[in-house]
């Protein structure tokens, strides 16, 4: 009769220490499904910003090719400009001189 008392202490205490394992392992696969909800939430948010930030970036190549090709048209023209602007300015300087060359000969 003891033996059996014993035994069936053993089992009672191997029943308890499976009774806390499940209760465990329920908690743990409660915990894992709440992780993966979690972790596919932020994949999610993290796909949506990566979208957001190709768009961006799509935006910005788009707009550097729109200022590349506008200055390819306006740098022929500037330089046409400066070039008229520094003939301008050597025939002021050639009339000035004239002008100066012209009254000192007046003077005399």
């Amino acid at each position: 009769m003891k033996s059996l008392s014993a035994k069936r202490d053993l089992l009672m205490s191997e029943i308890d220490d499976l009774h806390l394992k499940i209760k465990v392992a329920k908690q743990d696969e409660e915990m894992s499904m709440r992780l993966i909800k979690t972790l596919t939430d932020d994949l999610l948010d993290i796909m949506t910003q990566k979208g957001i930030v190709n768009k961006k970036l799509d935006d910005i190549q788009s707009g550097i090719h729109k200022i590349s090709s506008e200055k390819d048209l306006r740098v022929p023209q500037l330089k046409k400009y400066d070039s008229l602007l520094k003939d301008i300015r050597t025939r002021l300087m050639e009339t000035q001189n004239r002008m100066e060359v012209s009254l000192m000969l007046r003077q005399k």
